[in-house]
Order: structure tokens, then C-alpha cells, then sequence
């Protein structure tokens, strides 16, 4: 038998144990837990192995050995001795970690002392179970399961069932037995239950009735013919009432008072109601047509302060006028000039400012008549404010004119808003722009 048919041996598990000489499940069962571990193996699963191995090879032992039994005649008494042979046969391929109780040390002392399978533990004795080492309780839980696995101490359930068995059989032979000598009887003919009364109410004891809950009012069955001076009579499916005939003038009566019934309802019928009297609402003031209705006035008190009128003036600049105005850092606490004033610088014509970086945005709107200059050369944004300024589009010759309107962010960043009034294009943006 080969190492890979041994539970937990792989590929890689079999070339080292091969290497180590071990070459089929037969040398794994016999050889010792310290040569397995030479070969490279973990303790744990050397010892895992080898029993799997003993287990696999036991079996296959004791496969080889058992035969078949010949099939036997058919008797009465097959069913038991099929029973044992099936018994035996499973209690020789039991190993002993199948039996209850038994866990992996118990497992070791057992095999130690050469018990190795079900049918071997279930044959031993307590006393040599305890003089192994195993303790009394443990010894005669594990041989009680071992007993009942193997079949040897069969339950109070099986016996039960044996006996059950026994009993149908016997109840089957004397049935068959009675049946050969009694003849089969003939078939009775049902007797013909004679027709009830048509006036009969089953479950009733008043001539009303009882109501149910499916249907609303009286069940009540037709009475066609009814004969004179009819009595109440206990019949034995139940009680049984018949209809009393009225008499000439207790019909009369009877019609007499439905008819009356008849009219008085026809007349509330037929009667108008008088109309309760209905209160008159007044109408709510609506606001006049063709305006606000007028806001009621209080009376003004006379004396008032009077207030001040003072006049606003607004002086205009031109772009000529502006001065750029940078402040000078000054200690805190001390009050005097709020700043120097610095002219604006005169450049040439046709002096290169930069270059156009983008359309100014505000909340994603650009604005197309207005840029961003980004300056070169160090040029200062507040002192080149108001310039005229022109740039050239890179397909034409022609030159857009424009202003510097202001300065764009900090002056440190070095760039202006220029406009221009007819608006530019996108392909202006990165094109340089000059003094014109």
C-alpha cells in the first residue's frame, strides 16, 4: 500500500519518508515515532501518521482475511445468523479510537498493551484495564461502549425490538391459520333507515329555532301538510317540533296587522319633512376693489427731535489722477503719517508687461472682458495701474487694446486685472502683452 493512502500524508510528506526508507504504509506502521521524526517530521504529526497508518493497514489485514459467508438455504431462522455474521464481521474492522471514552492518551496505554481494535477491548477484563493504567471509572465506560459497539451486551431497546418481532411473526401464523378453517363471510346488506318527518327540527327545542353564526335569523325546515292537533314528541334523533294550524280569526288578525303595518309605513313615507330654519351668515368686509385698504393712523405726538441732514459728497477719479499708496511699518502706539505716496513709473512703448495666465472667475462665471496678467521683470502691480496696453492674436497682426484696471491679490503675487472692452478669445491666453 502506498504512503498517500495513509489519512494525512501528502506529496511532499511522502518523498521524506521515502528518503528516510519508509516506502509504504506497512514500514509506517511498524517503524518507531523517532525515525518519523528524523525523517523531517513534526512530533504531532508523526504520531498522527503512524496511527492512521497501523489503523489503514489493520483494516486492510483484516480485509484480506475475512471471507464472505456462503448463502445458506432459506430458512425460517436466516434473518439471526445474518444478523451475527454482520456483528462479527463489523466488530473486526472497529479500531479502538472509535470507541467511546477514548481519547488520544488512552488510545496510547491501550495500543501498548497490544489492544488495538473494538472486539479486543470488549473481550478484556477491568482489572487488567486498571492494572495498565487506566482508572477504574474510565475502564468500565470504555468497556461498556466497547460491549455495546461490538454487540456483545446488547441494550434493553434491542431486546425490546428482538421481542416486538418475535410477536408480529407469531400473530402473522395465526392469522394465516384462522383464515385456512374460518370461510369468508358474506357481505351484510345495510338496513334502510326509514324517511324522517318533514316537520322534525333536529337540534332545536323551541318551534323558533336556534341562529347560528354563518347565517342571520332561524333555520327552520318547510312544513307542507301538517295534520290537526299535532303535539310535541321526543323522537331519538332529537327534538322534533310540528307547526300548530292558526285558526280563521287569528289569521284575520294577523293579516289585519300587517296591512296596518303596511300603511303607516307608506304614509311617514309620503309626508315632506319641514325644513329647519337656516341662520343667515354676514357677509366679511372685504378690502375695497382697486387698491390697499387704508392703514388707520394714530395721532402723532407733537414734540420730536429734530434730525440731522448731513450731504454725502463723492469726488471721481480718473485712472490719470491714482497714485499707488504703500503703507510704512511703524511701531504700534505711535500716530503721525499714515503713509508715504509713490507716482506711478513711466515706461516706453512696446515695453513687454508678461504674459495673459487666464480669464478672471468669480462663483464660475468667467468673465470674458476681463484677464489676469501675470508681470515679469519685477515690475511693481500698484505703480503700472492705468496703462494702456495692447496684444496681438498669434494668427493676425492686428493689436487689441486695453487697460490695467487693478491690481489681482497680493502685491507680492505679482499680478493685474486687465480689461479689455470688446472681450478676447481663448486662444489670447499665454500671449504676451505691451505697454502701447
Amino acid at each position: 500500500m502506498e504512503l498517500t493512502e495513509v489519512k494525512g500524508i501528502g506529496p511532499a510528506t511522502a518523498i521524506k519518508l521515502k528518503s528516510a526508507g519508509i516506502s509504504t504504509a506497512e514500514d509506517l506502521a511498524k517503524a518507531s515515532i523517532d525515525e518519523i521524526v528524523s525523517a523531517g517530521i513534526r512530533k504531532p504529526t508523526a504520531t498522527k501518521i503512524a496511527q492512521n497508518a497501523k489503523d489503514v493497514v489493520g483494516t486492510s489485514s483484516d480485509k484480506k482475511v475475512e471471507e464472505k459467508p456462503k448463502k445458506a438455504p432459506k430458512t425460517t431462522s436466516k434473518k439471526p445468523e445474518a444478523k451475527k455474521a454482520k456483528r462479527e464481521i463489523r466488530a473486526v474492522k472497529i479500531p479502538i479510537s472509535y470507541v467511546k471514552g477514548v481519547g488520544p492518551k488512552t488510545r496510547n496505554i491501550l495500543e501498548n498493551a497490544e489492544i488495538n481494535f473494538a472486539k479486543d477491548l470488549a473481550s478484556t477484563k477491568v482489572e487488567k484495564l486498571v492494572e495498565i493504567g487506566i482508572s477504574k471509572a474510565t475502564a468500565l465506560k470504555i468497556l461498556a461502549n466497547a460491549q455495546e459497539q461490538v454487540g456483545t451486551l446488547p441494550s434493553d431497546k434491542k431486546e425490546e425490538k428482538i421481542h416486538k418481532v418475535e410477536k408480529k411473526e407469531v400473530e402473522v401464523v395465526t392469522k394465516d391459520i384462522v383464515e385456512e378453517k374460518t370461510p369468508a363471510a358474506k357481505p351484510k346488506k345495510e338496513k334502510k333507515k326509514p324517511a324522517k318527518d318533514v316537520a322534525e327540527h333536529e337540534r332545536s327545542p323551541i318551534p323558533q329555532g336556534i341562529p347560528t353564526k354563518k347565517k342571520r335569523g332561524v333555520q327552520v325546515r318547510k312544513v307542507d301538510e301538517i295534520e290537526e292537533d299535532t303535539e310535541l314528541v321526543e323522537k331519538p334523533a332529537g327534538w322534533g317540533v310540528q307547526a300548530k294550524e292558526l285558526t280563521k280569526e287569528e289569521i284575520e288578525l294577523r293579516k289585519a296587522r300587517q296591512e296596518e303595518i303596511a300603511r303607516s309605513r307608506q304614509i311617514t313615507r309620503q309626508i315632506p319633512v319641514k325644513p329647519s330654519p337656516v341662520k343667515a351668515i354676514k357677509p366679511k368686509k372685504l378690502p375695497p376693489k382697486g387698491g390697499k385698504p387704508e392703514k388707520q393712523v394714530k395721532d402723532k405726538k407733537v414734540g420730536k427731535r429734530a434730525k440731522k441732514k448731513t450731504k454725502v459728497v463723492i469726488e471721481y477719479y480718473s485712472q490719470e489722477d491714482l497714485y499707488s499708496q504703500t503703507l510704512i511699518s511703524r511701531k504700534r502706539g505711535i500716530t503721525g503719517k499714515e503713509g508715504t505716496k509713490k507716482p506711478r513709473i513711466s515706461l516706453e512703448r512696446d515695453t513687454k508687461l508678461g504674459r495673459i495666465s487666464s480669464h478672471r472667475r468669480s462663483r464660475r462665471v468667467i468673465h470674458e472682458t476681463q484677464v489676469i496678467l501675470k508681470l515679469e521683470n519685477g515690475f511693481n502691480p500698484d505703480q503700472i495701474v492705468g496703462k494702456k496696453v495692447y496684444f496681438i492674436y498669434p494668427e493676425t497682426t492686428t493689436k487689441v487694446p486695453g487697460s490695467i484696471s487693478k491690481r489681482f491679490g497680493k502685491a507680492s503675487s505679482g499680478k493685474v486685472l486687465v480689461y479689455f472692452k470688446k472681450g478676447i478669445r481663448v486662444n489670447a491666453i499665454n500671449q504676451p502683452i505691451f505697454i502701447k
